[in-house]
């Protein structure tokens, strides 16, 4: 998916990078917070639809947020 994402809008792997630190920050709010309140911030700011596909996809996987870890 993260290579999707990188074609379409021609990424660099530093855009690569960027965009997989983002949806661990995300992983790693949700296993920190809770499911309530993960949904509370979700409400209120607005967040690339393709970086919440890959947070969905990462997060089932079992991406918890850990430093580094991309699956």
């Amino acid at each position: 998916m993260t290579q999707e994402i990188e074609s379409r809008h021609k990424h660099s792997y530093s855009d690569e990078y960027r965009v997989q630190c983002a949806v661990r920050q995300l992983c790693k709010w949700r296993a920190e917070w809770g499911l309530q309140k993960f949904r509370e911030y979700l409400s209120k700011h607005q967040i690339d639809s393709e970086l919440l596909k890959l947070f969905a996809e990462q997060w089932q996987k079992g991406n918890k947020g850990e430093w580094g870890k991309w699956i």
